[in-house]
């Protein structure tokens, strides 16, 4: 049985412990950002063998878009709170964080919170949230299908999980964009 849990739905309709959870994730993002810069320095003066070699032993790479799916989950669930307070409390009122925010798919949490995507922004997500999903903290998904052919979303499409160097930008980009949504309140 669900018990009616008031404190609950206060705390989780209130957008700034959101934001700043999402912040603080960012931080953390961006302390690994270091390493990961290094990992990449060190991958571009390997040679091309000693290239696979250095992949496979553990760094930074994917455990970086994790925190950054972590960070971006909760600030886009902070707007989806912020703009209909009063829906989220009443999903929140029997203790669960119900369909309102209770998922980890990036695109559909962008939509919820009405950020437009735009280029390769839908795809960028995608690969986000199988980081956050597990590629950033998992050696293989619950399927394995998922390792080969990508991650399989709700809509049926099959979408790439291989995170690239350019894609610290390009979520760097799309971060700074949900933050000035944020800020202009």
């Amino acid at each position: 049985m669900e018990n009616e849990s008031p404190a609950f739905a206060i705390a989780a309709s209130m957008p700034e412990p959101w934001f700043n959870k999402g912040q603080a994730l960012l931080l953390a993002a961006q302390a690994v950002e270091v390493e990961l810069h290094e990992f990449w320095l060190r991958f571009d003066a390997a040679e091309t063998t000693s290239k696979c070699v250095l992949w496979l032993r553990p760094n930074v790479h994917t455990s970086y878009f994790m925190l950054v799916a972590f960070a971006l989950e909760n600030l886009l669930k902070g707007l989806i709170v912020r703009s209909d307070r009063r829906r989220a409390r009443q999903m929140t009122w029997k203790g669960k964080l119900g369909k309102l925010v209770g998922t980890h798919e990036l695109v559909r949490l962008a939509g919820q919170a009405n950020v437009a995507l735009e280029g390769a922004e839908e795809d960028l997500l995608h690969r986000l949230t199988a980081a956050g999903v597990w590629v950033g903290r998992y050696p293989v998904p619950l399927k394995g299908d998922d390792l080969l052919a990508g991650q399989v979303f709700p809509d049926g499409q099959v979408k790439d999980n291989r995170l690239e160097r350019s894609d610290i930008e390009a979520s760097k980009r799309f971060v700074a964009r949900v933050l000035g949504l944020i800020a202009s309140g």
